[in-house]
């Protein structure tokens, strides 16, 4: 197929860049081509990569990702495809390691020579498979919000950025809860990019920042961190914190005595999927 025909493939397909997630492998992972969970006509096919997380502390929002990504290729082989084309998944677990993400997209693009790769929830995963997307020549699909200040030809980030979110909302912060405010996040680009954009918000809007702390991947001890917390004594706290260890966060937030109404958690990344596992107690 001819670098032009790629390309035009690849637009007709955009339009469901946000929809596309997915798992990663090959040593540390596993790839499959098991195609059970779609439903894929007679004709010519595309071929896509799914890289997301099935296993490990990533799997509780990348699951979900990889979910809708297969309902959205049944969805499209059933209207007919793309151009004509039926879509045909190769699904690979990441584990959560950024190692397997990196054997993941090495086998989807030199094995099974697929088109694109969708996938990665944490800018980690994204930088791990730049370097291998950009030497195939690859094209990598990131439809999660990413910290910008990057740019490259191959990889195509669909998520929002800072000023899409917490430009508006650390202002609102402090004007609806005080401008006393506590920022943890998770270590890694992202949480440390986000933050330094709402430092400089907070400045703008008049606030103080009595701290700033950055725990693990997957860390889950977070009772002594919320100690400092209620010492510090901030009007809010800001939160970059991912995945499970976001779940982890807000129980030890509970079980703490904290609560919404005295010191409330402004956070980027609290989805439905973590508020359904906590439960409403």
């Amino acid at each position: 197929m001819s670098v032009y025909n790629r390309r035009q493939l690849l637009t007709l397909a955009g339009a469901a860049a946000t929809a596309l997630a997915a798992p990663p492998a090959l040593r540390n992972a596993s790839a499959s081509s098991d195609h059970r969970s779609v439903w894929i006509g007679r004709g010519p096919r595309i071929k896509v990569g799914l890289l997301w997380s099935l296993t490990g502390h990533l799997a509780l929002i990348e699951r979900p990702s990889h979910d809708v990504a297969l309902y959205w290729i049944d969805e499209v082989n059933r209207a007919g495809g793309v151009a004509g084309f039926q879509i045909e998944p190769v699904v690979v677990d990441a584990k959560s390691d950024m190692r397997a993400f990196r054997h993941g997209i090495l086998h989807l693009m030199t094995k099974e020579n697929v088109l694109a790769t969708f996938g990665g929830y944490i800018s980690a995963s994204r930088r791990a498979v730049m370097p291998l997307v950009t030497l195939h020549d690859g094209i990598f699909y990131y439809p999660t919000c990413y910290e910008g200040r990057e740019c490259w030809q191959n990889i195509i980030c669909t998520g929002p950025i800072a000023n899409q979110h917490s430009f508006d909302l650390i202002p609102y912060m402090v004007k609806n809860y005080g401008n006393r405010a506590f920022f943890v996040g998770s270590n890694y680009i992202w949480a440390w990019e986000s933050n330094r954009n709402a430092r400089q918000w907070l400045a703008r809007a008049g606030g103080e920042m009595l701290g700033e702390r950055y725990m693990p991947l997957g860390y889950s001890l977070f009772e002594p961190l919320f100690e400092e917390i209620r010492q510090k004594a901030p009007d809010w706290i800001f939160s970059t914190v991912v995945a499970d260890s976001d779940l982890h966060f807000r129980r030890a937030y509970a079980h703490g005595g904290f609560s919404p109404e005295k010191m409330p958690i402004a956070s980027l990344t609290t989805s439905e999927l973590e508020v359904k596992t906590l439960g409403a107690s």
